[in-house]
């Protein structure tokens, strides 16, 4: 495929789009820094506990709004803290979207309490007023980030890091000092001694328009493989890639039992060392996902993605795939699609596991876990792929 032509050859017009990445920079801080940073993520973490505490006493409508009491009790009941007033209207609505998602998702478990309150991290508002408390700069070392956390007038507000960089870093932390990208959201994370800020930086991307683009991109994501991709032209499959996802599943439960045995045997501090742990590989191994399928759709420009539109699905205890990542492989496949200027689609996922797409007949008994078996014209194949190509061909 190395005659592929650019998508500016082919596109009928442009679409301007914004790409959000978010970075992971590690902070050169020195002791005194250190402890301010961290009164700042203990007052934070204090409103997101004392907010989450406080909203199980809210009915579940007020938990997905902009609610003006609920940001008066807390301030009324912490006013004497020292970070900003935006940035404990921030841990306000950190809280809240962990409820309201909880409450999307079935109310699942215990309330989503425990998150807050020992977590040591803590994420600055991004009102227009707060942005001016917090840069990026460049300078003879290389970069560093400046922000205002703690108000008062004891010590100095403004806290100066040196940024340490990597190459794919430095390229959008580059954009972001000529003006090209936006510093977005700014969180500081304290781990393992270092400290981090994970940022935001979006962009406006020129995506191509698809026009006459026969070419698509088929993806069905599912539990016994992580993904299936199938690239189905105006002459049929071109090609189809696929990834187990028994290594991923394992892999999460094996983080599940430990962190369940730590709390078994009563040790606090293992359980605390261990939280997020779960999180971070799925991100990763998503992130790994997402990249791949991207890969394998810019092999083929001009094209497009198109995927099954999960977000109606209701999460259930009883679902086999109730616990995989989709919200998490949609979102980033979406934006790394944007990032590569290859348009993406959402369709309705109805049937499109069981229907045979050689004949188009529909029979649920059709397929049986990874086999699909058409009784129909005798057609036979894994039943992800026959989902993914029926995606690629249908119409969005």
């Amino acid at each position: 495929m190395d005659n592929q032509e650019e998508p500016d050859t082919f596109r009928a017009g442009t679409t301007s789009k914004a790409v959000t990445r978010t970075l992971r920079l590690r902070l050169e801080a020195s002791d005194w820094k250190q402890e301010r940073v961290s009164q700042a993520i203990a007052d934070w973490q204090r409103v997101a506990r004392y907010t989450a505490d406080l909203l199980p006493s809210f009915p579940a409508y007020r938990w997905e709004s902009r609610d003006t009491q609920l940001r008066r009790v807390v301030r009324e009941k912490l006013d004497d803290l020292d970070i900003y007033a935006h940035d404990r209207d921030a841990a306000v609505a950190k809280a809240r979207e962990a409820f309201a998602s909880w409450h999307e998702r079935g109310q699942p478990g215990d309330p989503p309490q425990g998150e807050f309150g020992d977590a040591q991290y803590l994420r600055m508002s991004t009102s227009s007023s707060s942005k001016q408390r917090r840069q990026l700069v460049e300078n003879d070392r290389g970069f560093g980030l400046e922000a205002s956390l703690i108000k008062g007038s004891r010590n100095p507000s403004s806290l100066w890091f040196h940024v340490h960089v990597g190459d794919y870093q430095r390229e959008w932390l580059e954009k972001v000092i000529a003006g090209d990208a936006e510093l977005g959201v700014v969180e500081f994370r304290s781990a393992d001694g270092r400290l981090w800020a994970h940022v935001s930086i979006t962009e406006p991307v020129e995506v191509y328009e698809p026009g006459d683009v026969e070419t698509v991109v088929g993806v069905d994501f599912g539990e016994r493989i992580l993904w299936a991709a199938a690239v189905v032209g105006p002459d049929g499959v071109e090609t189809v890639e696929m990834e187990p996802g028994r290594e991923f599943r394992h892999y999460r439960e094996l983080l599940d039992r430990r962190r369940e045995t730590l709390a078994e045997h009563g040790d606090l501090s293992g359980v605390r060392q261990t939280r997020g742990d779960r999180e971070r590989y799925t991100e990763q191994e998503t992130h790994t996902a997402t990249r791949r399928i991207v890969d394998l759709a810019a092999t083929y420009t001009p094209c497009k993605i198109r995927y099954e539109d999960l977000r109606g699905y209701r999460e259930t205890a009883e679902d086999p795939i109730h616990d995989w990542p989709h919200g998490m492989l949609t979102k980033q496949l979406a934006y790394k699609a944007t990032e590569a200027r290859l348009p993406v689609e959402a369709i309705d996922p109805a049937e499109t596991s069981i229907t045979c797409r050689h004949c188009g007949v529909t029979d649920p008994t059709f397929r049986d876990g990874d086999d699909f078996e058409c009784s129909a014209c005798g057609y036979e194949v894994h039943a992800d792929v026959n989902a993914a190509i029926n995606i690629a061909q249908k119409r969005a």
